[in-house]
């Protein structure tokens, strides 16, 4: 979806929320639920946190192997089915990892259950803590009880999205000792709804556009748009996500709001 070396740090957190969002919006066929895996318990200085952070990823992938080994062999079964996985840091210091897994019928069900089940024989054994079985029913904030299976799609997106907020992408991307990608979605999901974070700024630039305060022209004064501005196929989708008729000036604009970042675009001259 981006690149996230530490050289590109700046990331605008609504962006990356909203391509998690449109890619489990009306693509996904089914419910999906929503697991976390953390770090194991207890006390860790700053030097023990970053080293267990370093080497996150590489025990995970070797926990997620070994998962996947015994599901077959004990079980029959192929792991479930991963749509999206978002890192988090702790306030402790610590990385986790929430997962959003496909929940499409009784299979996929069984699969998830497996996987936790397996996941609590095996975590320890790679350094790994507490996972939060998405089947459990907890009491929410509301005082409301439930668990962590989502028939829309969308609003498990918006959980996703907001354990990015308040700082806390930034922060993890900031990090020295970050051993996960922030953000991993499907390829699969990615291909299907066309959405990155590029056709995010699209958007914004195509508000501008449509309400004539475009501001980028070239050295004789007309407007110089952007490329995809110029090719029929991405104007056109611009035009779906944002009922943009694609006349410049046009003002007719249904989706909901006004971009959320930056200025309007600054005169280039060519």
């Amino acid at each position: 979806m981006a690149s996230w070396s530490r050289r590109r740090r700046r990331q605008n957190v609504g962006d990356v929320a909203r391509v998690i969002r449109e890619a489990l919006r009306g693509v996904v066929r089914g419910r999906v639920a929503l697991g976390t895996v953390t770090a194991p318990g207890g006390t860790f200085d700053t030097l023990e946190a970053a080293a267990w952070n370093l080497g996150a990823a590489g025990e995970w992938r070797k926990l997620r192997d070994r998962i996947k080994r015994e599901m077959l062999r004990r079980h029959g079964l192929r792991p479930p089915v991963v749509l999206v996985r978002v890192a988090q840091r702790q306030a402790r210091g610590l990385d986790h990892l929430h997962l959003c897994w496909w929940l499409h019928g009784p299979e996929h069900e069984l699969r998830i259950r497996t996987w936790v089940a397996l996941y609590r024989e095996y975590a320890t054994d790679y350094g790994f803590g507490f996972v939060d079985d998405p089947f459990h029913v907890r009491r929410l904030r509301n005082g409301r009880m439930s668990n962590m299976v989502f028939e829309d799609a969308a609003t498990a997106g918006y959980y996703l999205g907001n354990y990015l907020a308040g700082g806390q992408l930034e922060r993890l991307m900031a990090a020295e000792d970050r051993s996960w990608s922030p953000v991993w979605i499907s390829p699969a999901l990615r291909a299907r709804t066309g959405w990155s974070l590029g056709r995010c700024q699209w958007i914004r630039q195509a508000w501008h556009i449509a309400h004539g305060s475009w501001a980028s022209v070239t050295w004789y004064g007309s407007p110089r748009y952007p490329a995809w501005f110029e090719d029929d196929e991405l104007r056109a989708w611009v035009c779906r996500h944002t009922g943009w008729n694609g006349q410049p000036g046009s003002g007719v604009w249904r989706a909901p709001g006004i971009p959320a970042r930056g200025p309007r675009p600054a005169a280039v001259a060519v």
